[in-house]
């Protein structure tokens, strides 16, 4: 979500703004800016991203991404509204989207299928369509083991003819399926149509609940375990962006969530250049590397992101 905010999202958006000259962009994310002074002076104000009225709908987790720069310009007019405030509000001004379905994942995967949608991109970038071509082979001579023939003055067409290569990368090829210990217990379809936590679809049966703790693309491997083999006291988290420019300090505690429905949990946080940890009081189920790791300080935005790993 943070790679499509930041190159289908506001840093287009504000470019395209820049070159208006408008001052602002307006955001129909469900999040709210705050305001707070960073120093004596009113002018070092820095704008934060906060959660919205609607707990149900808030998306400032999505929002990390942002520094002070851009929220200073960016407003959100539905921050304060719930989301049956808003659908009234625009069936008032006659607006279609008033009775659109409401999309729960992504909007461009209409139906949810990740891993079609990935075989699918890699088969239309690798396909080729010959039409009306005409070849033609003389006086050549061919060699196959002890055989040998010779094709003379010939030649052969090929009529509106497709075919398609399929280069499939290594995680959406079969692979292993493997316990904790590295035994391998079943088979999947790639590893990147699998995710952290997920029970279902695995077609494996070892007599108690199993759900999939690991997935290394490299290898192509999916490891499965037990509901306690999914639990992590830590994890790094890299790339951060802190919304202020800067953390509140090398070591402080916050509340961290680990993905959109999180409700997010007491943690400390250890700031550092190139990877910041965040210890958290209880253990958290089901850290996903690659996921976006958001930080707040109550309803504010401190900065956020990527998981790199859990322990």
């Amino acid at each position: 979500m943070k790679v499509l905010q930041r190159t289908h999202g506001f840093g287009v958006r504000l470019e395209r703004y820049s070159l208006i000259k408008s001052s602002t962009t307006r955001s129909s994310n469900f999040s709210r800016r705050s305001t707070v002074k960073c120093g004596m002076s009113a002018l070092k104000a820095a704008f934060l991203a906060s959660s919205t009225v609607d707990v149900n709908k808030d998306q400032s987790y999505f929002l990390w991404g942002l520094d002070k720069e851009k929220l200073a310009v960016t407003l959100f007019p539905l921050g304060n509204m719930t989301k049956k405030e808003t659908r009234r509000e625009a069936r008032k001004r006659g607006l279609k989207s008033a009775r659109r379905r409401e999309s729960q994942e992504i909007c461009f995967i209409p139906d949810n299928n990740y891993g079609r949608f990935l075989r699918d991109r890699f088969t239309n970038n690798s396909r080729f369509k010959i039409q009306d071509s005409r070849f033609k082979i003389q006086n050549s001579k061919f060699k196959n083991k002890n055989s040998q023939f010779t094709i003379h003055n010939s030649q052969f067409t090929i009529h509106n003819s497709q075919f398609t290569i399929q280069n499939l990368p290594l995680s959406l090829t079969e692979g292993d399926i493997l316990t904790t210990s590295g035994t391998p217990v079943g088979r999947h379809k790639g590893s990147a149509n699998y995710t952290i936590g997920q029970r279902r679809g695995l077609g494996v049966a070892l007599g108690y609940p199993v759900y999939v703790t690991a997935v290394d693309t490299k290898t192509n491997t999916v490891t499965v375990g037990e509901e306690k083999d999914m639990l992590s006291f830590s994890m790094s988290v890299t790339g951060v962006i802190w919304t202020r420019g800067f953390p509140p300090s090398d070591v402080f505690r916050c509340t961290t969530r680990i993905r959109y429905r999180h409700n997010g949990a007491p943690s400390e946080v250890k700031a550092a250049a190139d990877s910041t940890t965040v210890t958290f009081d209880t253990p958290q189920k089901a850290i996903t590397p690659g996921q976006s790791a958001v930080l707040y300080d109550g309803e504010m935005v401190l900065g956020g992101g990527v998981i790199e790993k859990a322990w």
